[in-house]
């Protein structure tokens, strides 16, 4: 009871100083924003987060269990740009944090967490236009509780066969790519997007991304047919776009499934174009996520400040649910 009373007062005090943090650093041309998408429902993808880095929005995760979310690992380097191998150089963990239940940047609410510790891939590594085995985790000082309606998890899909995603791809079954475009000025919503989409063959994706890419002028950019899927919007005229918060790939014709998290989107004016989505694919690191969740599964959390909580029920109804808990202490 005492840390859940923690964490509700503290969302009272600092969602002030949450919601300034949240809004900044929204900086993007209209050339680099998703185009043409769709809002995401807001009660339906609670486990996708926005993770900010020394409090600028740096990419979206997947919470896979309540203190452990998966992103790209490129979005845990301490110079994403610069070419790195291992062992990688990372950024200080409580310069990490992730907002969870957050649909409206002009409006958040949720819950927010720091870092604890950051792990990626040891095969992750970056040289020239090529990044491969783009896989991070990140493990939280507190875990995000689903209270109130807060936070949800998505948990890894068993994979039937090692081909399970290669069929997928064969069948070109539907998928949806979730994230957030950052308002750079009012007319933007700033809210959740999902872009429908579609597996592509692989074969398809590498030509396109080269062709894309070959005219520009640091050379064309490379899909790795290994371990990375691709996917392309279903209507004409919808794209993502580089430097979106894109995160989870979720496909299937029957049933959505986590499949992949978002890579890169190749580099050109997605005004224009409709562009394929980069992911890299989670059944060939099954192991090794499954492995790292096992491990981290009972570690007790630090005993430092109570984690941010952003609010989406009015104070009233907060304060008569404690005074029942404490009455019934």
């Amino acid at each position: 009871m005492e840390s859940q009373f923690g964490v509700i007062v503290v969302c009272c005090i600092l969602c002030v100083s949450g919601v300034e943090s949240v809004q900044r650093n929204h900086h993007r041309s209209e050339s680099l924003r998703i185009r043409n998408s769709t809002e995401a429902d807001p009660e339906k993808y609670q486990y996708v987060g926005l993770v900010f880095v020394d409090r600028a929005d740096s990419c979206s995760g997947v919470l896979l269990s309540p203190a452990i979310s998966i992103v790209g690992c490129f979005c845990l380097m301490l110079d994403p740009y610069s070419d790195w191998t291992y062992p990688q150089v990372l950024n200080a963990p409580d310069q990490v944090s992730m907002l969870i239940d957050c649909v409206d940047l002009k409006d958040p609410r949720g819950q927010m967490r720091v870092a604890q510790q950051l792990s990626v891939h040891r095969n992750c590594t970056k040289a020239g236009n090529k990044v491969t085995y783009n896989y991070g985790l990140i493990r939280f000082e507190e875990p995000f509780l689903k209270v109130f309606g807060f936070a949800d998890t998505l948990g890894l899909p068993e994979f039937e066969t090692p081909t399970q995603i290669d069929g997928m791809i064969q069948n070109e079954e539907p998928c949806e790519v979730l994230g957030w475009d950052p308002q750079i000025d009012e007319t933007y919503s700033g809210r959740m997007q999902r872009i429908e989409s579609k597996l592509r063959h692989l074969d398809w994706c590498t030509e396109t991304i080269f062709n894309l890419t070959q005219a520009n002028d640091f050379g064309p950019e490379e899909f790795s047919p290994d371990h990375q899927i691709c996917v392309s919007p279903v209507s004409e005229g919808t794209s993502g776009c580089v430097g979106d918060n894109l995160g989870p790939l979720l496909c299937g014709a029957k049933k959505k499934v986590l499949v992949g998290i978002f890579s890169f989107v190749p580099f050109q004016d997605c005004s224009e174009l409709s562009l394929p989505t980069v992911g890299s694919r989670l059944d060939l690191v099954s192991d090794w996520i499954k492995k790292y969740l096992d491990e981290n599964r009972a570690i007790p959390t630090n005993a430092g400040p109570p984690a941010t909580t952003f609010p989406n029920f009015n104070l009233l109804h907060v304060s008569a649910l404690l005074l029942l808990n404490m009455y019934h202490a």
